[in-house]
């Protein structure tokens, strides 16, 4: 550790010492509006090597100011290290206004606690937990800490900004010669990151500065931050050691070289009663599709998904046998137990390394484990790769879960032997919500019968809803979704079918009324066809709004109203029909006429995954004309 602080402490410029207190009012004045601010923020990491591996010693500092008297929320702090990276070195304060100087206050009890992650049933994650003392406005919170990283392909990205606007901030990492470094800025706005290069001793280093970072804002459906705020990412190719060179992350081949190695005796002997079972489920059944998907849904049916992170095991699938006897396995033992079943059954089949859509990177731009978080398993159907998730118990066949629509995949194929696809994204069209009502008139209240089918992504989100509540709750589900008209909307009778069955339409049957809704004269009634108004409240203030809008999927909404028109009574008025198109979202409104029916069918539409900033415009466009469009009424009119 000695030779590690003489070469970090040099680059620390500690902003709060060496400065009077009442400068910091300055500071304060110019982010009056906010709670706190980072004075400096700065990562440093070496890269050394030890016997024959490479480690990397990183210090992490921070000073954060409290602006307001709103403390709490910044006071609690916890790090966190496992097997992975050791803490070797805490050391957090507060530095209180003591006059025209600062008075330092140690931290005086820190706690040493397990990982609390809900969905984690085991991890070897330990955090150290403490609270700043004494932290008022005008004081500022400092950490400093040290952690030695024992697995060079992971180093972490470094975010230039946080939560709270950050004045200086920077990252350095030092190399000898016998290392090889490379680097990637990601985000928007790297042309304004400083790059400095210096060499001494023969230890390079390279040190990346961005000051005067706005706080990272933090919005519902927005896209990751990785692809949103600056950030710099290290790779470490290849290093010489002991005269042997070893390398690690160069491409894509290396980081599957890698997973390979982990990977490559996991399930390499027969369980036979696992294979019985696999024989057993395709017995009968000709097609792969009819195969493979009746091995996806025994493994959604009956292997409980439950993560589980400690160490390498983080990385390695668990045996399907073991899968199999347990009845649980996280992300990883669910693929290994697919490709595994499938394989008895005769059918190719691999394990995937994917990463979810909160990662903005691909394998190309980054090849390194920061580009994944999970493992799913594909199989080979007519030639084309269907990708299966058993973590998701509702999806069917060739659905693969929505958070990696579009993520690119490394499908191992054996020792050299890979393929990178992209996973598809499911058309609108399949994931619809199709309402059809037939609706008659008494006096001023609506009598009606209705059924609304959902498919693909649609069904599977309604799906999960139903089935985490009690069947006495449903009804609640139903009032929900099904609320049209007015707040006076009843539900006389419903029904509720395929919830089990993955491949058919989840389907509402209900009878309803809505009271008060018909406005009427002496001899005409006035009714507005538009009983659901989706998108109503849905324009986006661009003044509000800083980020994109993300959607989970592409989707299509199909409403048709049909109306019994009353005997004597005749149309005498009917709207104009209104559409709005282009290629990521639009609507269209038609009323037709048949005998004594009269018929509304609308049309909503989504096909973008995101819609840009520059976008909200044409957006709210789109939500003027079809609120315009809402307000339109019938007139029937006794003959």
């Amino acid at each position: 550790m000695k030779g590690l602080l003489v070469i970090i402490l040099p680059f620390l410029n500690l902003l709060a010492f060496g400065q009077k207190a009442t400068e910091m009012l300055t500071v304060a004045q110019k982010f009056a509006d906010e709670d706190a601010v980072y004075l400096s923020k700065r990562e440093i990491s070496e890269i050394k090597i030890e016997g024959d591996s490479l480690v990397i010693y990183n210090q992490s500092f921070s000073d954060m100011l409290m602006i307001k008297e709103n403390t709490a929320p910044y006071a609690e702090k916890q790090i966190g290290y496992s097997s992975f990276h050791e803490l070797l070195n805490l050391n957090p304060k507060t530095l209180v206004p003591n006059g025209d100087k600062f008075k330092e206050i140690k931290v005086d009890e820190i706690k040493d606690i397990a990982s609390l992650s809900g969905s984690v049933f085991y991890d070897d994650v330990r955090y150290k937990k403490f609270i700043f003392p004494s932290l008022t406005k005008g004081a500022i919170a400092r950490l400093d800490y040290y952690e030695k990283l024992k697995e060079p392909r992971f180093v972490p990205p470094y975010f230039f900004g946080s939560y709270l606007p950050v004045l200086q901030s920077s990252y350095s990492i030092s190399f000898p010669k016998d290392v090889v470094v490379s680097y990637k800025l990601m985000g928007k706005n790297t042309d304004k990151i400083k790059f400095v290069e210096t060499v001494s001793k023969g230890i390079t280093t390279y040190t990346f500065s961005l000051d005067n970072n706005a706080k990272m804002e933090y919005e519902g459906q927005a896209p990751p931050r990785s692809e949103i705020y600056p950030h710099v990412i290290f790779f470490i190719q290849e290093a010489v050691i002991n005269g042997k060179k070893i390398t690690y992350l160069k491409d894509v081949n290396n980081l599957y070289d890698w997973y390979y190695s982990l990977t490559e005796k996991v399930n390499s002997k027969t369980d036979e009663e696992l294979k019985k079972l696999s024989l057993e489920l395709v017995a009968n059944k000709n097609s792969i599709q009819e195969k493979a998907s009746a091995i996806f849904y025994w493994v959604q049916n009956n292997i409980k998904y439950i993560a589980f992170e400690a160490g390498l095991e983080g990385f390695v699938p668990a045996e399907s046998a073991t899968v199999y006897n347990s009845k649980y396995g996280d992300c990883k033992g669910m693929a290994s137990i697919i490709t595994t079943m499938c394989k008895y059954a005769g059918i190719e089949s691999s394990l995937v390394w994917i990463g979810s859509r909160d990662i903005a990177y691909t394998y190309d731009e980054v090849p390194s484990p920061i580009c994944d978080n999970h493992m799913i398993a594909a199989v080979k159907d007519n030639g084309k790769w269907v990708f299966l998730d058993g973590t998701s118990t509702y999806l069917t066949y060739g659905f693969p879960t929505e958070m990696i629509q579009g993520k690119q995949a490394i499908i191992g194929l054996g020792k050299n032997k890979f393929e990178t696809a992209f996973v598809p994204i499911v058309p609108k069209e399949k994931n619809l919500v199709h309402t059809k009502m037939k609706v008659k008139l008494n006096d001023e209240t609506i009598l009606g019968t209705g059924s609304m089918g959902f498919t693909g992504y649609q069904k599977f989100t309604k799906v999960y809803q139903l089935r985490a509540m009690p069947e006495n709750k449903w009804g609640e589900v139903m009032k929900d979704h099904l609320q049209a008209g007015n707040n006076k909307f009843q539900i006389l009778d419903y029904k509720i079918r395929g919830i089990p069955e993955r491949s058919d339409t989840l389907l509402f049957n209900y009878e309803f009324k809505i009271p008060d809704y018909i406005k009427k004269s002496e001899d005409e009634y006035y009714i507005n066809l538009n009983l659901d108004k989706f998108w109503k409240e849905s324009q986006i203030n661009p003044e509000q709004r800083k980020l994109s809008v993300e959607m989970d999927f592409l989707f299509e909404n199909v409403d048709q109203v049909e109306l019994e028109i009353p005997a004597g009574f005749k149309v005498d008025y009917l709207p104009e029909d209104k559409k709005f198109e282009n290629n990521d979202f639009g609507f269209s409104i038609h009323y037709t006429t048949n005998g004594n029916k009269l018929l509304l069918e609308k049309k909503t539409w989504m096909n973008t995954l995101l819609i840009p900033t520059g976008a909200f415009e044409k957006w709210n466009s789109m939500i003027k004309q079809l609120n315009s469009a809402y307000k339109e009424v019938v007139v029937l009119k006794k003959q």
